[in-house]
Order: C-alpha cells, then sequence, then structure tokens
C-alpha cells in the first residue's frame, strides 16, 4: 500500500493483546466496543473518522499469538498490526 493512497481512505489498525489485562487496558484507554467472538476469542472494534482499530484477545503464546495475528490480516485487511504483549 502507498502512503498517498491512504489519504483519502480507511485505515485500519489491528492491536494483537496476548493476555485479559492487556486486552481489557486496550479496550479501556482506547473506548473500543462492539465486542463480539470471533475464532474464539474477544475482538473489540472503534471506527471514527478514517481510522478503524480493531483488538483481538489473542491468548498467550507465540502459536497463539500468530494465528491470532493471521486472523486479524485475513477477515480485517489491517494495514498496520500491533503486539501489546509484556513479555
Amino acid at each position: 500500500m502507498k502512503i498517498d493512497n491512504m489519504v483519502d481512505s480507511l485505515v485500519k489498525v489491528g492491536i494483537i493483546c496476548p493476555c485479559d489485562i492487556e486486552y481489557q487496558s486496550c479496550k479501556n484507554i482506547l473506548k473500543l466496543h462492539n465486542e463480539t467472538e470471533l475464532a474464539g476469542r474477544l475482538i473489540s472494534s472503534r471506527k471514527e473518522k478514517d481510522v478503524e482499530v480493531i483488538a483481538i484477545q489473542a491468548g498467550p503464546g507465540k502459536i497463539q499469538c500468530a494465528s491470532a495475528t493471521q486472523l486479524i490480516i485475513d477477515r480485517f485487511e489491517s494495514d498496520f498490526i500491533f503486539d501489546v504483549g509484556a513479555a
């Protein structure tokens, strides 16, 4: 994706949260809502102007975070992905 194309389009940001405390913190700080369950994982989102933020509770471990990341890529086509894990 070129930066020029992002000016007038919706930017999607995915946040991978390995543990419940990280997920709840992101949800509260970013004021995420629309909580739903997808593939056994909690997902919350918020859309404002030209940015959509999606947080997913991945579960602990590299494998669970990797599969949650792939889910965010496949389902929401996120432009950026951040992992907020502490470890």
